[in-house]
């Protein structure tokens, strides 16, 4: 087979794998788990992603050993094909009194990779024997994706540490802080006509591939004053994603100065600094509109919100 035909068939596989991955995550995943598993594949892009097509149950017991309740969770494996090390993450909406029997999980989970994972791998991978399971190496350490935790978390942490775990715990609360100490990623530079269509979908999109967004709507309260607030989001983000459309082209006031900051800020630091995206508009009406935008290969909103996402996401993560 010619490297030309090779290079060909390996594009059409991976084609088809994320097509299956995303239709099965469509129709079986609620959307907090499925927001997670991005989180997750975003967070360890090194590593190759295992999860089930669907939720697992687990039982939780009285004091007398019977079972008092059926809880549903989903079990991840993160696998680095270069070294070989396997960790393991665990999402469940709410971690509450079961939170104790974690332990258990992760060891039924772990024995579960080791006997049925490595066709998963497989599927999952471009060629059948990529790597061998076998030769992984679990390093005991275990992510907990969940919303809040319900009980006493330094109890449950301190159970699990017995058992030689090292756990980080991955909560909405984490994320808020994490974010509020994080400078923006992007800037959305748009015009307002244009949120329902289009921007309110990308942001939602950008933040669950875990990208930090300054966007008015989110980034502005009650009283902030207008030009600081929008003058902060501009200096602090790293790129400035411009949604060109009609209504932004015809808008004379702060999308034109936002554009200008941004092509400033490119001149000042010679790199890339502005993420153009063509809403219902051609390159001919972008270059009419600004030369110097209307030069950058800028991306058509027509092939969608998620994908336009990850391109945004592979810009953003360049080089880390």
């Amino acid at each position: 087979m010619s490297k030309k035909s090779l290079k060909k068939r390996i594009h059409d596989i991976k084609k088809r794998k994320e097509a299956r991955t995303q239709e099965s995550e469509k129709e079986q995943l609620p959307e907090f788990y499925r927001d997670a598993l991005k989180k997750i594949q975003a967070e360890f892009k090194q590593c190759v992603t295992v999860a089930p097509d669907s939720l697992r149950q687990a039982g939780v017991e009285g004091v007398n050993g019977e079972i008092t309740g059926i809880y549903e969770y989903l079990p991840v494996v993160m696998i680095n094909s270069f070294t070989s090390i396997v960790q393991c993450a665990i999402i469940k909406e709410y971690v509450g009194i079961e939170g104790i029997k974690f332990n258990e999980l992760t060891e039924h989970n772990w024995d579960e990779v080791r006997s049925t994972i490595g066709f998963k791998v497989s599927t999952h991978s471009i060629f059948e024997n990529e790597f061998e399971l076998k030769d992984a190496i679990y390093n005991r350490t275990l992510y907990i994706y969940t919303r809040e935790i319900l009980g006493d978390q330094e109890l449950l942490l301190a159970h699990l540490k017995t058992k030689g775990y090292r756990v980080f715990i991955k909560s909405d609360d984490y994320y808020k802080e994490t974010e509020e100490a994080r400078q923006p990623d992007v800037f959305i530079c748009h015009d307002s006509q244009d949120k329902v269509e289009f921007v309110e979908p990308l942001v939602n999109e950008l933040k669950t591939l875990n990208l930090k967004v300054w966007y008015d709507n989110e980034s502005m309260s009650l009283g902030d004053s207008l030009q600081d607030s929008i003058e902060d989001g501009l200096s602090k983000s790293k790129f400035g994603v411009v949604i060109v459309s009609h209504n932004f082209i015809n808008n004379t006031k702060w999308t034109r100065r936002e554009l200008r900051t941004f092509l400033s800020r490119e001149l000042q630091v010679g790199k890339k600094v502005i993420l153009p995206i063509r809403l219902n508009v051609t390159p001919e009406e972008v270059s009419n509109y600004h030369s110097e935008l209307g030069d950058k290969i800028s991306a058509d909103a027509e092939i969608g919100v998620q994908a336009i996402a990850s391109l945004i996401y592979q810009e953003v993560t360049k080089g880390n």
